[in-house]
C-alpha cells in the first residue's frame, strides 16, 4: 500500500507515465486512419508504458494495432496468445508473464535508472454492466446490482483467478511496484458513494466486489489516489461517445478502465501524482466513427508516477519470497488466559467457500463483534496439494469481507473436513500434519505454542475477570474421528447418507488425550462456557455428519458435563449449510442449546431433519451473533441473514444454565407457532386434540411425552411432542405412513418471550 510514502521523492526527473486504454476492435471501425489517430493519442500522452486491450489485427495488414504502433515508436511490445491484451513500452522487458489469452498478461520492466517494476494488462467479462442494471425499472435491489459482478458475469471469478496467478508468481509479495490496469468492465466502490450519487442519480453507496477485492489484495486505485472525490473528478472512461446506447437506452457514465498500484513496504515506491483522461475534449469522440478525432469507445487514462525513496532501501529488484499462509493479516487469537479481554459481543460462522463473494461477512463486520468463532470449512481446500491449500488460505486473507470482520474481531478457529483437506475425512487423512501447520500459520498461532506441539488443534481460552469469566473451547473433531458408514436404506429422502454406528463398531470423535484435556478444562471455574464445534452435537440423528452418528461418543460428552458439573455451557456449531437451534434436555443436566450457523455464502434447501430442533431452520447465508448482558444475566443470540435481518433470535437466561433450576409449570394446551402453521392444542379428557392448517392430530401423554397420530385427509402417520422445561418450546417429530417419527415438527409459544423465528 502507499503507507510508506512521505519519506522523500527522488531527485527531479521525468515522471513514469502509464496509459491504460481499450482501443475499440483495434481501431478498425474508425477506418484506415484509425491507427494513425491511436498513434497520435499515445504520442500526445508521452506515455512510457501502454497497458492495452483490444490490440486486434489491423484490417488488410498482418500485424495487430499494438504491434504497428510499437514499431512506429521504436518500442518493445508483448502480446500473448490472443490479439487482445498487450504491454507496449519504451523500457526494456526483463521477463514476460502470461495468465490467460483474454484476461491477463504482463511484463517485468526496467526504467532508465535501472529500477524495476511490473506492469500487467487485464480485461474482465463485459456482460451485465452494473450501470445498465441500475437504470432498469423497477429499481433493482443492492443484491441484484451486486449480482452483476458475481453471478450474472464471470468477473469475480476472473479477478480471483488473476490475483491467484499474481500470487503464484510472488507478485503480491514482490519487492518492486506492481501495476495492474485495464478494462475491468465494472464500476468501483470508490465511485458508488453517497457523494457521487448526488451528481450521478444511477449510483448509490454500494460495496462493489471487484474493486474491493483489489484493495484487499493491497492495491491502490491510482486515479483515486490523485482525485479522491468521485463527484468532482469522475474520471469517466465509459463512454466518451455519449450517454445513450445504439438502441437509444441510457448508457450512464462510468470509470470502468482503471490502474491499480501495489508497493512493497520499505522499498522505493511509485506515487501517483497526476491523472488525466483522454480525450480532453469529449466532442472529439462524438462524431461518426470514421470521422471521430478520438478513435475508441473507451476513454484512455494516463497516470503519472514519481518514484519515492524508502529509508535505507536501494532501487528495487524483483525478489520472490516464500508465500506465507496469511499475508498481512493478524487474527489476534486469544491467549490461554486473558483477563483483560472481556468480549460482550461474540460472533460465529462456518462454511465459507473462498472462491465466491460473501456479503454475509460484510454484514457481520458491521455488527463489530469482538471475538469470532471460525467453526470450520473456513476454506474449501479439498486437496492434498499443500501449495494449493496455502494459496486458498491466502485467497481468504485478501477477501474484503474477511478483512472487514477481522478489523474488529479477534479470531479463534477450528477446522472441518474441507479445510482439514478432504470431504468427510477423519483419522485416515494422510497429510493432516502438513495441513495442520498451514492452518495454524494462517490463524497466527505463535511458534512453540502448546497447540503446535500436541496432536490435534483443540484450544482453550479463559477471557475476562473472574466474576464474568468466559471459557472458550474449540474442539478438534477431524484428526481422530473414526470412519462413518453409509446407509443405503434410509427411510426418508430428507435424511443424509450415514447411519448411526452400533455399539460394536468403532466410535471415536476425539482422542483420549483430547477427552482428558476437555475434562480438565471443564473442571476450571467459569461463568459461561462457549464450546465451538465443527459439527453438530445437539441435533438428533439425520444421516448427515454429526455426533449423532456416534451415539456412544455423544453420550460420553453429556456424561462428562454431569461428572464435572460444568455450568454455563452453550454449544456453537457449523457444517450444515443451514442455521437452527437444537435443544438437549436430560435428567441431571440443565438445558443444553446447540446454536448452529452455516453457511456464510452457501445454502442447502430443504434443511436436514432434526427432531431436536426448536423453531424453524434458515437455509440461506447466515452468521450468528451473541450479546452477553451480565447485568441482566442474559445471553441474547441472533442468526442474521446477509442483509442484517434477524432470522432466529433466542434469549437464554444464565440462571437456566446451571443444574438444579426448576422448570416452568406448563402443559401443552394453547396456541403454538409451528413449522406447519399455527397449532392449536386442547385437552379432551385423557387426550389432547390438535388442529393446524390442513390437518389434525390426537395425542396422549406417556411419561412426559405426547404421542399420537396426525392426519391430512388420506395421508397420516405417527407424531410426538415433548414440552421443554422452560415451557417455550415443543420439540416435535413425525413420520409418514407407518414410518418412525424422525422428521422435525418444532413448535413454540406464540407469545414466548425472547424467541423469534422468521422463515
Amino acid at each position: 500500500m502507499l503507507g510508506i510514502l512521505g519519506v522523500g521523492l527522488l531527485a527531479a526527473e521525468e515522471p513514469l507515465r502509464v496509459l491504460v486504454w481499450n482501443t475499440e476492435r483495434g481501431s478498425n471501425p474508425y477506418g484506415p486512419a484509425g491507427k494513425e489517430r491511436v498513434l497520435k493519442v499515445i504520442k500526445d500522452s508521452k506515455a512510457d508504458v501502454v497497458l492495452w486491450q483490444e490490440s486486434y489485427p489491423l484490417e488488410g495488414m498482418d500485424e495487430t494495432l499494438g504491434a504497428w504502433v510499437s514499431k512506429q515508436l521504436g518500442w518493445n511490445f508483448w502480446q500473448g496468445e490472443s490479439p487482445h491484451l498487450a504491454v507496449a513500452t519504451r523500457f526494456t522487458p526483463i521477463e514476460r508473464d502470461f495468465q490467460h489469452p483474454w484476461h491477463g498478461l504482463g511484463a517485468r520492466l526496467k526504467d532508465d535508472a535501472g529500477r524495476e517494476f511490473v506492469a500487467w494488462s487485464i480485461w474482465l467479462d463485459h456482460r451485465a454492466p452494473v450501470q445498465w442494471a441500475s437504470v432498469a425499472e423497477p429499481s433493482p435491489s443492492d443484491e441484484e446490482l451486486l449480482a452483476c459482478d458475481t453471478t450474472l458475469s464471470d468477473r469475480f471469478k476472473q479477478a480471483q483467478a488473476l490475483l491467484d496467478d499474481l500470487d503464484r508468481r510472488g507478485l503480491l509479495d514482490a519487492q518492486v511496484p506492481v501495476l495492474v490496469g485495464g478494462d475491468w468492465n465494472c464500476s468501483s466502490h470508490l465511485d458508488w458513494t453517497a457523494r457521487a450519487a448526488e451528481k450521478f442519480p444511477h449510483r448509490r453507496p454500494l460495496a462493489l466486489p471487484i474493486s474491493r477485492l483489489m484493495h484487499s489484495a493491497g492495491f491502490d486505485d491510482a486515479f483515486r489516489v490523485v482525485h479522491a472525490d468521485p463527484a468532482e473528478h469522475p474520471g469517466t472512461t465509459w463512454t466518451p461517445r455519449g450517454d445513450q446506447r445504439e438502441d437509444g437506452s441510457p448508457d450512464p457514465p462510468e470509470r470502468i478502465d482503471r490502474l491499480y498500484v501495489k508497493n512493497a513496504i520499505g522499498r522505493p515506491a511509485l506515487q501517483p501524482v497526476k491523472a488525466t483522461v483522454f480525450p480532453l475534449n469529449p466532442e472529439d469522440a462524438r462524431a461518426p466513427r470514421t470521422e471521430a478525432v478520438f478513435p475508441s469507445d473507451h476513454a484512455a487514462t494516463l497516470i503519472e508516477f514519481e518514484w519515492v525513496e524508502a529509508d535505507g532501501a536501494t532501487a528495487g529488484a524483483f525478489e520472490p519470497e516464500p508465500a506465507s499462509a496469511s499475508p498481512g493479516l493478524d487474527h489476534r487469537a486469544p491467549k490461554e488466559v486473558e483477563p483483560g479481554f472481556a468480549p460482550t459481543r461474540i460472533a460465529w460462522g462456518s462454511c465459507f467457500r473462498e472462491s465466491q463473494p460473501c456479503p454475509m461477512l460484510d454484514t457481520l463486520g458491521k455488527e463489530k463483534p469482538e471475538l469470532y468463532f471460525a467453526l470450520g470449512d473456513n476454506i474449501y481446500g479439498d486437496t492434498q496439494d499443500m501449495g494449493l491449500l496455502r494459496m486458498k488460505y491466502r485467497r481468504l486473507a485478501r477477501h474484503p469481507g474477511w478483512r472487514a470482520l477481522t478489523d474488529t474481531a479477534r479470531v479463534i478457529a477450528t477446522w472441518d473436513d474441507h479445510d482439514y483437506g478432504a470431504d468427510d475425512s477423519g483419522e485416515n487423512y494422510k497429510p493432516r500434519e502438513a495441513s495442520k501447520e498451514i492452518f495454524l500459520d494462517f490463524f497466527d498461532e505463535p511458534a512453540g505454542s502448546v497447540r503446535r506441539k500436541r496432536e490435534g488443534i483443540h484450544a482453550s481460552s479463559m477471557l475476562g475477570p473472574e466474576d464474568r469469566r468466559i471459557q472458550c473451547l474449540m474442539l478438534d473433531l477431524r484428526t481422530f474421528r473414526s470412519d462413518l458408514i453409509r446407509d443405503d436404506a434410509k427411510p426418508y429422502p430428507e435424511l443424509g447418507r450415514y447411519r448411526a454406528l452400533r455399539d460394536d463398531e468403532p466410535q471415536r470423535m476425539m482422542s483420549e488425550a483430547q477427552w482428558a484435556w476437555l475434562e480438565e478444562e471443564l473442571n476450571k471455574p467459569a461463568r459461561l462456557r462457549l464450546i465451538g464445534l465443527s459439527t453438530q452435537l445437539g441435533s438428533g440423528h439425520n444421516g448427515y455428519e454429526a455426533w449423532a452418528n456416534m451415539p456412544k461418543e455423544r453420550e460420553r460428552f453429556f456424561a462428562l458435563l454431569e461428572k464435572t458439573k460444568a455450568e454455563g455451557v452453550i454449544l456453537l456449531s457449523g457444517d450444515t449449510h443451514w442455521a437452527e437451534v437444537s435443544l438437549v434436555e436430560r435428567p441431571g443436566l440443565y438445558p443444553i442449546y446447540d446454536l448452529t450457523s452455516s453457511s456464510l455464502n452457501q445454502q442447502w434447501d430443504p434443511p436436514g431433519a432434526n427432531p431436536n430442533r426448536i423453531g424453524t431452520a434458515y437455509t440461506k447465508p447466515n452468521a450468528g451473533v451473541m450479546d452477553i448482558d451480565w447485568e441482566a444475566g442474559m445471553v441474547k443470540t441472533r442468526i442474521l441473514d446477509a442483509s442484517g435481518g434477524t432470522r432466529i433470535a433466542l434469549e437464554i437466561p444464565m440462571d437456566q444454565l446451571r443444574s438444579g433450576v426448576a422448570g416452568t409449570e406448563a402443559d401443552v394446551s394453547g396456541v403454538w407457532e409451528s413449522a406447519f402453521g399455527e397449532l392449536h392444542l386442547e385437552q379432551d379428557g385423557a387426550a389432547w386434540k390438535g388442529r393446524y392448517p390442513g390437518g389434525s392430530c390426537t395425542l396422549t401423554e406417556q411419561d412426559g411425552v405426547y404421542v399420537g397420530r396426525w392426519s391430512e385427509g388420506e395421508r397420516g402417520g405417527v407424531c410426538r411432542f415433548r414440552l421443554s422445561s422452560c415451557g417455550r418450546f415443543l420439540q416435535g417429530a413425525y413420520g409418514r405412513g407407518e414410518g418412525e417419527a424422525l422428521l422435525p415438527w418444532p413448535a413454540w409459544r406464540a407469545d414466548a418471550v425472547g424467541v423469534e423465528f422468521v422463515k
